[in-house]
């Protein structure tokens, strides 16, 4: 059986207090923690010739050393634009692109490619950007395989024969 107990009025006063607290500290909180809601960017639906145009345009706007390039994703029907800073994504997404945030910029990957054309001209041998990779791609042909006996791959690009200068 519960015994009915009588509270002072001091212990309630401070109960009270506590609850009081407890709760303006919560809304407190919550408001100290809102932001401003992010402005949600919708990415266009282009065709393909209208994503060419477009991506053309903000690789340029941006600069070789914010943006690396830029693909059109056809089962998405959208533009992607690589870049490697925040405010250089932002720019994309306020065009309608998607940004995609990559680690090498256009102005690396057209340097690795100088080099390469300087340093590697190996007959039977080829290289691209990738934009979707975000990297230079070296390719082989198959007679290139057979001389060095069929070693290139992960590991054994050291045994490429470079000509000498």
């Amino acid at each position: 059986m519960l015994k009915h107990r009588r509270i002072s009025r001091g212990r309630m006063a401070v109960t009270c207090g506590a609850a009081l607290a407890v709760i303006t500290a919560t809304v407190t909180l919550q408001s100290a923690h809102a932001q401003e809601p992010t402005r949600q960017h919708t990415v266009k639906s282009l065709s393909a010739p209208a994503a060419g145009t477009l991506g053309k345009a903000l690789t340029t706007e941006l600069g070789p050393a914010a943006a690396a390039g830029s693909y059109y994703d056809a089962g998405a029907r959208a533009l992607v634009v690589n870049v490697v800073e925040k405010k250089a994504a932002h720019s994309v997404r306020e065009a309608g692109g998607r940004a995609r945030v990559v680690a090498n910029s256009l102005t690396e990957l057209e340097s690795a490619q100088r080099t390469l054309a300087r340093r590697a001209g190996i007959p039977g041998t080829s290289w691209a950007m990738d934009p979707v990779a975000n990297k230079v791609v070296v390719t082989a042909d198959r007679m290139l395989m057979v001389r060095v006996g069929g070693r290139l791959g992960p590991g054994h690009h050291d045994r490429l024969p470079l000509p000498r200068r």
